[in-house]
């Protein structure tokens, strides 16, 4: 495989490793937005629950509510799926019958995007082995193939 990078194909375990490492701090970062949400979110109901005149208490709930939209954003960020995972979670949502703009959103891609992966389109899995390219009826390169 020449256009394999070299680390990959020799330092898998290490590749490995640094992805599990990646995947774990996204995780904190989760955790930490996730705490500041539910204090947001308590100082708010608090905040609303005090007596605010009409005009007040429905600033304070417009505030909130930017402040959860970019939470919202940022969490969608720090848990990205990978293309694999979105492509399933997305046909899954549409066969329970979500709307295509709720799916994107829930998954962090666009409208074109979840119709694309609903229909089946989208990027081809990787061969990982010629085993598979050859069930699949993938020629050699030589014959003109991928």
């Amino acid at each position: 495989m020449p256009d394999e990078p070299t680390a990959a194909r020799y330092y898998p375990a290490q590749n490995e490793h640094k992805r599990r490492v990646r995947e774990a701090r996204r995780r904190g970062e989760a955790v930490e937005l996730l705490r500041f949400v539910q204090a947001a979110a308590g100082y708010a109901a608090g905040q609303l629950g005090n007596g605010l005149g009409p005009e007040q208490a429905r600033e304070a709930a417009l505030e909130i509510a930017a402040e959860l939209e970019l939470a919202a954003v940022s969490l969608r960020r720090a848990v990205r799926l990978r293309p694999a995972e979105r492509r399933a979670l997305a046909r899954l949502l549409a066969a329970r019958g979500v709307p295509t703009r709720q799916i994107a959103a829930q998954v962090g891609v666009s409208d074109r995007s979840v119709r694309s992966y609903v229909r089946g389109r989208g990027p081809a899995p990787a061969l990982t082995t010629a085993r598979q390219g050859a069930r699949r009826g993938a020629r050699p390169a030589a014959e003109g193939g991928r």
